[in-house]
C-alpha cells in the first residue's frame, strides 16, 4: 500500500494492476468502490461480510480466497 497526493494505492500479487482509491473525497463515490471490488474479484456481499467480520481474506499460494470467519470452538 502506498499513499501519494490524495490517493491510496493497493497492490496484491494476483492483481494485474493496482487498485487506486482517492482519499481526499469523503465519502468515496460508489463507482470507485465498485470498480475496486471488480478489479479484486470481490462481490459486494462478500465486501460487506468482510467489513462486518463475518468473512476473512486468506492467502492461498499465489492467490487469495474469501472464507467464513471461524467461529468459537464448542467443547
Amino acid at each position: 500500500m502506498g499513499i501519494n497526493s490524495g490517493h491510496i494505492r493497493y497492490t496484491r500479487a494476483d492483481l494485474l494492476r493496482p487498485v487506486i482509491v482517492q482519499t481526499h473525497i469523503d465519502p468515496v463515490p460508489e463507482f470507485i468502490i465498485k470498480n475496486a471490488l471488480r478489479s479484486m474479484q470481490v462481490s459486494k456481499n462478500d465486501f460487506y461480510d468482510i467489513l462486518e467480520g463475518k468473512k476473512v481474506v486468506v492467502k492461498k499460494g499465489n492467490g487469495y480466497s474469501i472464507e467464513e470467519r471461524p467461529g468459537p470452538k464448542n467443547h
